[in-house]
């Protein structure tokens, strides 16, 4: 949908307009209260494309959350950014393996603490022995100093 800020209206691929109906506030499970805008569409019901844009009796209508798509650009400008690609490019090789050994070879798949500093102390020590187990197969494979991933450039 094609929104333009300045008449506060969203655009359907039909052509037809959503207006702005109302809001009201949206918590969440968490608790995280939101702002939610109603629009409503004009037309619907002599729309060709009825059928394959919404389910609705009468005219489709969306909610929107203004904070959230503000919130979501800027997480997309940050990803898509140089340094973001740079990152999401090694994240694989830094990260994810670790967390595959620990939950498949090493069957780390629940807490068994429930205050914060007992899950602190319980992930230290799976990580002390992760760190530990690579350090023994470096030694064992010979593999001191070498570098086998470097970092790459996006």
């Amino acid at each position: 949908m094609a929104y333009n800020e300045t008449d506060d209206i969203y655009t359907c691929p039909n052509g037809n307009l959503f207006t702005y109906l109302h809001s009201y506030e949206r918590k969440s499970k968490s608790g995280f209260v939101s702002d939610v805008s109603v629009y409503e569409c004009s037309g619907c019901n002599e729309c060709p494309l009825k059928a394959s844009c919404t389910k609705a009796k009468g005219n489709r209508t969306l909610h929107v959350s203004k904070d959230f798509v503000k919130l979501r650009q800027a997480a997309y400008d940050l990803i898509t950014s140089d340094e973001g690609k740079e990152l999401r490019l090694n994240r694989s090789i830094q990260v994810e393996g670790a967390f595959g050994v620990l939950k498949q070879d090493y069957g780390f798949r629940r807490l068994l603490r429930r205050k914060s500093e007992g899950v602190f102390t319980e992930i230290l020590l799976y990580a002390f022995g992760f760190n530990i187990n690579k350090r023994h197969n470096k030694n064992e494979r010979e593999f001191e100093g070498i570098i086998r991933h470097m970092m790459k450039v996006a």
